[in-house]
């Protein structure tokens, strides 16, 4: 499912841009040209999103030990803390 919607997001995008591409494939752009442009868009977006997925990694591995330590505790000790 996750490639078939990156899949549709990125073909959306190039979609919208085919006057721009078509634009400066007139004015002497060669197709190797556009195709690198389009391919560094797509990977900007790609390692954007691997590094938000690499906080939210690291944000739920440093939120595991202590939620699994939390759990742990019995409520009569959590009790007699307060």
């Amino acid at each position: 499912m996750a490639l078939i919607g990156i899949y549709g997001v990125m073909s959306y995008a190039v979609a919208q841009r085919t006057r721009e591409i078509r634009l400066r494939m007139d004015i002497g752009a060669r197709p190797g040209e556009i195709l690198s442009m389009m391919l560094k868009g797509a990977m900007a977006v790609a390692v954007a999103g691997i590094l938000a997925g690499g906080l939210a990694a690291t944000c739920l591995a440093a939120l595991w030990i202590p939620a699994l330590r939390a759990a742990r505790v019995e409520p009569v000790q959590a009790l007699r803390c307060e």
